[in-house]
């Protein structure tokens, strides 16, 4: 990212100048019409019940955080847990069956 771009989003945090104020004050609208799209969006979702547990890691969009290592720890302490990821860097898309807990169904490119 370019360091200028950086420093101005700092110094719009940390100790923003009389443009910016006014900046966050004609952009505080667009903000309060977000926050009432995302609760009607939110009021008018409705709850799936899948019939099974269901555990979800994610929003993180860090790598290296530790959730593959957190979500393999979760699954070997139950029997017939299933894992779903999207795969880092994957290039192919659609589900896939990877391994069925005793051997690898499909190979690097695929997962």
């Amino acid at each position: 990212m370019n360091n200028s771009l950086v420093f101005w989003i700092e110094r719009y945090f940390y100790n923003p100048d009389t443009f910016q104020k006014v900046l966050s004050f004609l952009l505080l609208p667009f903000s309060y019409l977000y926050c009432f799209v995302m609760f009607i969006r939110y009021k008018l979702s409705k709850a799936e019940d899948l019939g099974v547990d269901v555990v979800s890691v994610g929003n993180l969009n860090v790598g290296g955080s530790g959730k593959t290592p957190l979500i393999s720890s979760l699954a070997s302490r139950y029997k017939d847990a299933a894992i779903v990821l999207r795969g880092y860097g994957r290039e192919s898309s659609g589900l896939y069956v990877i391994s069925d807990g005793k051997t690898i169904l499909e190979d690097v490119e695929i997962s």
